[in-house]
């Protein structure tokens, strides 16, 4: 194991900032669509031990994340309390699961009010090696977040229940007696053996709704590639191949809102981003408003403050609290993955 040295970083988020919230892997960005207008409060924080990252977070706030794992980097996630309609890949998410991602994988995750999980990132091949040998474990699911359960009474479980609840603990509680370092040194003795006993998560996504999430996946993915132009209702039903009415419902479904409303929230994440990042003596409002194709000022301006609290001029003067080095910056909110 390498030298562990601790950089560690927690944020009790009382304010909408989506960079930070979205720099919460470290080694990947993620990119954060809130689900609910302002306040949006969360409690997170992470650290560094060597090639390995820990981190907690709580989201008092509905909200659809997208990341893409490192080519050389896997994750661990154990999920301590899992907010109504939370799902991963479209397939409910409980309290009590472990999340599983191979290298390079894709989450594609919706996080109801009051999630709470604890994330484990790092590198190596050891995961794959021991989950191959296993039968339920399929190659070609390997690039998205697989979902595990643990057997309530079997060591294995309560080994990795403990360990995350010690990065919750210390992250989200603020426990400072305890110690990362041992329980990390603990854990890594004997992770892949304690992962591979788990059991994978019983599908509970009938085909109707399996084909809904692919209507969602493929409506999100035309947003993404024409964010900066103008999108219409009838625009968003053929490029999911749905009615107005299934459409509305599928929207409802998975995330919520409408489908026009998670559109104009996902314009307005990406133009928050364009702000956060933006320099005030070369930039304009106006400017990247038009990028992320919010034609109308004024009431940008007004749907801007509603969702985040503040005007967009604000969050264009502010400079941004120092954040953890990230290889990977804070994502769009309208990333494709295909």
């Amino acid at each position: 194991m390498n030298a562990i040295m601790s950089n560690e970083w927690r944020r009790d988020m009382r304010d909408p900032d989506l960079h930070a919230l979205g720099s919460l892997l470290r080694v990947c960005g993620m990119a954060v669509t809130p689900l609910t207008p302002a306040p949006m409060r969360a409690v997170f924080g992470s650290d560094e031990y060597g090639d390995t990252v820990l981190c907690s977070a709580r989201y008092d706030f509905p909200l659809r994340t997208r990341f893409r794992l490192p080519e050389d980097r896997f994750l661990i996630a154990y999920v301590h309390e899992a907010g109504e309609s939370s799902w991963v890949g479209g397939e409910k998410l409980e309290t009590g699961m472990v999340l599983v991602g191979m290298p390079g994988s894709r989450g594609e995750l919706r996080l109801g009010e009051g999630t709470s999980w604890s994330l484990l990132v790092s590198s190596g091949a050891h995961l794959r090696r021991e989950l191959t040998r296993l039968d339920h474990y399929a190659e070609s699911t390997s690039r998205r977040l697989q979902r595990l359960l643990p057997d309530q009474d079997s060591e294995a479980g309560e080994r990795l229940r403990s360990a995350f609840d010690c990065m919750r603990l210390r992250f989200i509680e603020q426990r400072h007696d305890i110690n990362l370092k041992a329980m990390l040194e603990n854990l890594k003795s004997h992770l892949f053996a304690d992962v591979a006993s788990l059991f994978p998560g019983v599908p509970d996504t009938s085909r109707t709704r399996h084909s809904h999430y692919l209507v969602l996946r493929r409506v999100e993915n035309f947003i993404a590639a024409n964010l900066r132009h103008e999108i219409r209702l009838r625009d968003l039903c053929d490029a999911g191949s749905a009615s107005e009415r299934n459409l509305r419902y599928i929207f409802e479904e998975f995330l919520g809102i409408s489908p026009n409303h998670y559109l104009s929230t996902l314009r307005l994440c990406e133009a928050r981003r364009l702000l956060s990042e933006a320099q005030p003596e070369h930039n304009t409002v106006r400017a990247i408003a038009l990028e992320c194709g919010l034609w109308d000022l004024s009431r940008f301006a007004e749907s801007y403050r509603q969702l985040f609290g503040e005007l967009p001029s604000e969050t264009l003067k502010v400079r941004k609290a120092s954040l953890p080095e990230s290889r990977t910056p804070y994502l769009s909110p309208s990333i494709q993955y295909t």
